[in-house]
């Protein structure tokens, strides 16, 4: 009767123990839980990403340095170690909870980031994106005909000439001033196309934009 509650006693531990399916990659040997990342905040003025979460532990210096605790961000192929944001480097960039990173020298793309802590292990990964940047100019000029005034040739300014840059979309007409000015161009370089109805059109190419300048073409001459 005692060898049947033993064997019974067994069983019923096999069935209900708990089973780990994961140790982490600590020196003590400890099972562990992963870490837990829920969100990630791109600041892009900061140029910082704040990651939130749980599980992330206590920072500590000498084990970040050494690559043992770390922060990941993946695009594509490419997989990049962050650092510590230098605007919370006295109040304390790593907490349980929260880690502030920057982000600075990273290009336009959208990335994984990870939290990998000794002890602790990896968890799922959140992604954050940072846009391009579009930096703008501006384009001016004045349109204009030639004209016989008492047998002289004089320089006409021509109103409602259409201006445009090709393949953009982008263009504007002259005004009763035949002044013509077209702003929020992305910085890059274009050709543009002048005409009117009964005029011949004139074509201009490598017009350059910068970023903040109004590029100021030399006169356009519409013959007709």
């Amino acid at each position: 009767m005692f060898k049947a509650i033993y064997v019974l006693l067994i069983g019923l531990t096999l069935v209900f123990s708990p089973i780990c399916l994961s140790f982490a990659d600590d020196d003590s040997g400890m099972p562990s839980i992963d870490t837990q990342v829920t969100g990630v905040t791109y600041d892009a003025a900061k140029k910082e990403i704040s990651i939130s979460g749980s599980m992330f532990g206590a920072y500590n210096d000498s084990a970040f340095k050494a690559g043992k605790n770390k922060i990941t961000a993946a695009s594509g192929s490419s997989t990049v170690n962050l650092a510590l944001a230098k605007s919370c480097a006295d109040s304390g960039c790593w907490t349980p909870t929260k880690i502030t990173c920057d982000v600075s020298s990273l290009p336009a793309g959208t990335y994984n980031v990870n939290v990998e802590v000794k002890g602790l292990g990896t968890g799922d990964a959140k992604s954050f994106t940072i846009a391009p940047v579009i930096e703008y100019g501006s384009l001016a000029g004045f349109v204009f005909e030639i004209r016989l005034i008492n047998k002289n040739p004089v320089k006409v300014p021509l109103q409602g000439a259409m201006v445009n840059i090709a393949g953009k979309g982008i263009g504007t007409n002259s005004n009763n001033l035949t002044n013509f000015v077209i702003g929020q161009i992305p910085a890059g370089t274009y050709s543009i196309t002048v005409g009117k109805p009964g005029y011949r059109p004139v074509f201009r190419n490598g017009i350059v934009i910068k970023k903040g300048n109004n590029r100021l073409i030399p006169d356009v001459e519409l013959r007709r």
